[in-house]
């Protein structure tokens, strides 16, 4: 098989951490399993065998919702973050990766997703939308947890570090789960002082306090899908 990208940077990235170990197995098994156009012929049989680790079909798919796509009536599953991570923008007038457009457009990947073959131009809006999107969302949240913080300072500079912190509704939960975790320590630790919100906000930081205790029974109460 020829030589692939790997991204270096996947163990960071959230969900992927949130993974149990089989899927995390998983996960790097398909990548290096697929064809170059990301195109795995499913057999499940075969990747329990090469990761001793007894996969069920249903629970895969279940695991990795938009991520991982069925194509043919579930015999080949389609894994978009490949293609975007191995080639960017797919161009037609490039040899490789006219190969890649003739397999997903033969197993028809490209009609019920995105089209592989967004412009540049079309990309670019579509990221401004989620810009626009994570900045409401934070504008939105941040007061409410900014009131319940313990050691308030520099309301600005604990703004921007609530920003890099919290871009998704998983962050958002986690924070809150994180805050609460943090205020019940220092009702029971009464000698510790409460670290300000500039530094607390640092991911760093409070990522350490999401399960240190038994989290809110209250939901948030907030409704990404209602933010546009």
């Amino acid at each position: 098989m020829p030589k692939r990208f790997t991204d270096t940077e996947k163990w960071k990235k959230r969900w992927i951490r949130k993974l149990p170990l089989k899927y995390k197995l998983f996960w790097v098994y398909i990548l290096d399993a697929c064809n170059h156009a990301g195109v795995w012929d499913v057999d499940i049989e075969m990747a329990s065998l090469m990761l001793g680790v007894k996969y069920d079909e249903a629970e895969i798919l279940s695991t990795f919702t938009g991520k991982i796509f069925v194509l043919c009536n579930g015999e080949k599953w389609y894994v978009p973050k490949f293609t975007d991570f191995q080639y960017g923008t797919l161009n037609e007038g490039n040899r490789v990766h006219k190969s890649v457009l003739d397999i997903l457009e033969k197993q028809g990947a490209n009609k019920p997703l995105t089209s592989p073959k967004l412009g540049c131009k079309d990309k670019d809006k579509d990221k401004d939308k989620d810009k626009d999107k994570i900045k409401k969302l934070q504008e939105k949240l941040f007061p409410k947890i900014w009131q319940k913080h313990p050691k308030k300072l520099d309301k600005k500079k604990s703004f921007e570090e609530f920003c890099k912190s919290v871009k998704t509704q998983d962050d958002w939960i986690d924070i809150n789960k994180a805050l609460h975790n943090y205020i019940k320590m220092l009702e029971k630790e009464t000698w510790r002082s409460p670290k300000d919100s500039c530094r607390w906000f640092k991911r760093e930081y409070w990522e350490s306090f999401i399960s240190q205790a038994t989290p809110p029974k209250q939901s948030s109460g907030i409704n990404l899908g209602e933010i546009v």
